[in-house]
């Protein structure tokens, strides 16, 4: 699964070998931000089947409004919703357990 916010921040976590519909990925992310950046940078997320073989193969990919962990600074909130593939099918579902401490520059 790779994971981005912005133009400057991603992140990879690690290759599931036999990877099935009930895996579970559990990166542990820390991403500056502001709460005006929260606003304007929608989390983009994508699983992708990896093989030796051929290119990797999207499974599915969302795009994430972080806007309600601003609701509550510093609890840990779950963020739900559908990976959607290149056909506009849902392979399956996202949860994010996250957090939204602020940062001031």
């Amino acid at each position: 699964m790779s994971m981005s916010m912005g133009p400057n921040w991603s992140q990879d976590t690690e290759v599931h070998e036999n990877a099935d519909d009930s895996s579970t990925w559990t990166p542990d992310a820390k991403i500056p931000a502001t709460a005006s950046f929260v606003d304007s940078n929608p989390l983009k997320l994508k699983v992708k089947d990896r093989n030796g073989v051929s290119s990797d193969k999207l499974i599915g990919k969302a795009s994430v409004d972080a806007g309600p962990l601003k609701t509550q600074p510093g609890s840990w909130v779950e963020l739900t919703g559908d990976l959607v593939d290149t056909d506009g099918n849902g392979p399956g579902h996202y949860t994010l357990k996250s957090r939204f401490v602020p940062v001031s520059y």
